[in-house]
């Protein structure tokens, strides 16, 4: 993988560009969203500030899931076992966090699906 900014190598998604620059930002995920900067990152994913651009740039937030690496080391399952598993708990979290939101004013909105982007995997706004 590369820096966006200076396609210089990176070890990992995670890791910043010796350019000094964030290398996810200004990624363009499914056509649509527009990843502005990261806003914060824990063990099972990352959180970026982003553009809706098929909603008149409408500021949102992208989640972009780490459980695949998170289960690999944890409990050292084979690559495609943790991809698989990784699927089924974005699917899980992402309907109830529909649930819940359309239950409460004071949840985040969950306006579009979860999708897969070859260099960053698994995502939803």
């Amino acid at each position: 993988m590369k820096c966006g900014f200076c396609n210089n190598p990176l070890a990992s998604l995670d890791t910043m560009c010796d350019c000094g620059q964030d290398p996810n930002a200004g990624a363009l995920l499914h056509h649509r969203y527009q990843l502005l900067g990261l806003v914060g990152q824990g063990g099972m994913g990352m959180i970026y500030r982003a553009l809706d651009q098929a909603n008149q740039n409408k500021l949102c937030a992208i989640k972009i899931s780490r459980w695949s690496e998170a289960l690999q080391q944890l409990r050292q399952l084979e690559p495609e076992a943790a991809k698989a598993e990784e699927q089924q708990r974005i699917e899980r979290e992402f309907k109830l966090l529909q649930k819940a939101a359309s239950q409460s004013t004071h949840i985040v909105q969950v306006f579009d699906s979860f999708h897969v982007d070859p260099r960053l995997g698994l995502f939803y706004p």
